[in-house]
């Protein structure tokens, strides 16, 4: 029982609010886990008096534990009063992998894994190579996951989100030095948290993007070595004149190839990147800046060249080629592109929503600014020192800026144009709406570096505007993580489906059957369903990956865990 002698007659308003806050973010994950541990019953199915009087029990308890045994903690968290702050978009992160690990196989999931446990791991990524798909990287981790088994894409959302935040956190941490590591490291965990988050709201079809094993391998996978080669780049860049550059050019052009490899969308946006990087350091009047930076940057463009290359020369892509319409020519293509992109732009202002989410970006961007160039004593001649990269001028940079966006946001919708003359599949939206939010966070954080300079902006009431907009995000990212949690029902249901039709399948095949009978399992990603008949390949996929003639009979039921 806490001591109530630690407790002064008076507490702070801050750490009341401070230690509620905590209890019930605390509370809330583990109060019906606990309930059920206790009672042996689900708090859900008593009645209203007792879930409320539970749930105030438990609550409170926590409450003043915090107040008491976590005094000197919460004593900590005010002094750093940011830090909760930019850890809140982490918890519709962590709601995204607890639905990604209802992940099961479906639809070209079997494809990869009847090849992985027939010709093996290699033998299914030289297939699909010569057979399909130039995606040599995308295609080594379909095998993977496929002779790893169903089970095995449980965890991969989750480990995915957290790679992708680590390498985005290592990038910003080189990019904002900061006096204290608590915010530094604080502010790079919050930007590229709430990108991530803000995308995935954004993207029209985030189940295919994110939850789907194939659709995330070619969509999701690129960026993870993409955050750790920007972030050992800069890194290189900071030291250069300490390292012999042999090693670093080839971890960057290692890196470069590698993560190219995951699909025509992203490589090319990758050599667009290295690209243009290679051309504005080419044009530095600067020799030694030249000197130093160029070999880097031409590792990284030739790795992505080379990928490219492997990707254009499969052999698979004639296979696959066949069920498109003849690519376009140059004026054709670049018109589809535009067109395509215009498609995109009006997509991402037509809905009050997204129009929230990104005003919310906008605003999390100046906020972490302003914050930004107070904390470290910004000279006011920022934006105008030679020494300075954005030496031309505050609204210059927001133009060079937004040209640079403009044309990383088509060249995503060149590789589809091309191959499908066409505009690309909802759930490849995923790269450009990142490559927006991105600029979102940018153009805002610039913005509220320019007023803490220029405006000499002060607040009022600084603490009771701090609490204000905590209690406005916490709202956000608590809608969004109800939003996302909304689905688990269904996602748990199928996958609980899989795993009865799984284990009774292999059950069968373990005592010598021919054939099985297995109820339907539906699954909601929009894609096609094993055993409905309409997609052969699909069912001789499944039978081969098996080793049994498996059959839908839509008479069974699906028994819950």
């Amino acid at each position: 029982m806490p001591d109530k002698k630690k407790l002064p007659s008076v507490l702070p308003l801050d750490t009341l609010l401070t230690a509620l806050i905590l209890g019930i973010i605390c509370g809330w994950p583990v109060k019906d886990a606990l309930f059920h541990i206790l009672t042996g019953t689900p708090l859900s199915i008593r009645s209203l008096p007792v879930q409320i009087v539970y749930s105030i029990a438990v609550f409170g308890f926590l409450i003043l534990f915090f107040l008491t045994a976590g005094r000197k903690f919460i004593l900590w968290l005010l002094s750093q009063a940011y830090l909760p702050f930019f850890l809140l978009p982490i918890i519709p992160l962590a709601a995204h992998a607890y639905i990604g690990s209802f992940s099961r196989f479906v639809a070209d999931d079997f494809s990869s894994a009847t090849l992985a446990v027939n010709k093996g791991i290699a033998g299914a990524t030289w297939d699909w190579y010569v057979n399909w798909s130039g995606r040599f990287s995308a295609s080594f981790f379909d095998s993977l996951f496929g002779f790893l088994g169903p089970a095995s894409l449980c965890g991969v959302v989750g480990v995915s989100l957290v790679l992708l935040l680590a390498g985005s956190a290592c990038l910003l941490w080189q990019l904002l030095p900061s006096r204290s590591t608590v915010f530094r490291l604080g502010l790079s965990i919050f930007l590229p948290a709430l990108v991530l988050v803000s995308a995935f709201g954004l993207t029209p079809d985030l189940p295919q993007s994110l939850y789907w094993g194939q659709g995330m391998r070619s969509l999701i996978f690129p960026l993870i070595p993409a955050a750790f080669l920007s972030a050992f780049i800069f890194l290189i860049f900071r030291r250069l004149r300490l390292l012999n550059m042999t090693i670093p050019i080839l971890i960057v052009f290692l890196l470069g190839l590698f993560a190219g490899g995951f699909g025509e969308t992203y490589v090319t946006i990758q050599t667009t990147v290295f690209g243009l990087a290679f051309c504005l350091v080419l044009f530095n009047r600067q020799k030694e800046y030249r000197a130093r930076r160029l070999p880097l940057l031409l590792a990284g463009l030739l790795a992505s060249l080379a990928a490219m290359a492997l990707i254009i020369a499969a052999p698979g892509n004639r296979i696959r080629q066949s069920y498109f319409p003849t690519p376009p020519g140059l004026w054709d293509l670049l018109s589809i592109s535009a067109a395509s992109l215009g498609k995109f732009l009006h997509f991402m202002v037509n809905s009050p929503d997204r129009l929230i989410i990104q005003g919310v970006l906008l605003g999390a961007g100046l906020l972490t600014g302003y914050l930004y160039a107070g904390r470290e004593n910004i000279p006011s001649t920022f934006f105008a020192k030679a020494e300075s990269p954005l030496y031309r001028g505050f609204w210059r940079v927001i133009s060079l800026t937004g040209l640079l966006a403009a044309i990383l946001l088509y060249t995503c919708f060149v590789p589809a144009a091309y191959g499908m003359s066409n505009l690309p599949p909802d759930r490849t939206w995923i790269i450009p709406v990142l490559i927006l939010c991105v600029f979102l966070v940018v153009w805002g954080f610039l913005l509220g570096i320019r007023l803490r300079l220029y405006k000499k902006l002060t607040l009022p009431c600084p603490k009771v505007i701090a609490w204000l907009l905590f209690f406005l995000l916490a709202f956000y990212t608590f809608r969004i993580t109800e939003g996302i949690l909304s689905v688990r029902a269904d996602y748990q249901r199928f996958a609980d489906a899989f795993d009865q039709a799984d284990r009774t399948i292999r059950e069968a095949r373990a005592e010598g059957m021919s054939s099985v009978q297995i109820p339907e399992v539906h699954n909601h990603f929009g894609l096609s369903d094993y055993g409905a008949g309409t997609t052969y390949w699909l069912d001789q996929a499944v039978d081969s990956y098996y080793g049994i003639h498996v059959i839908i009979n839509k008479s069974l039921k699906i028994y819950p865990r």
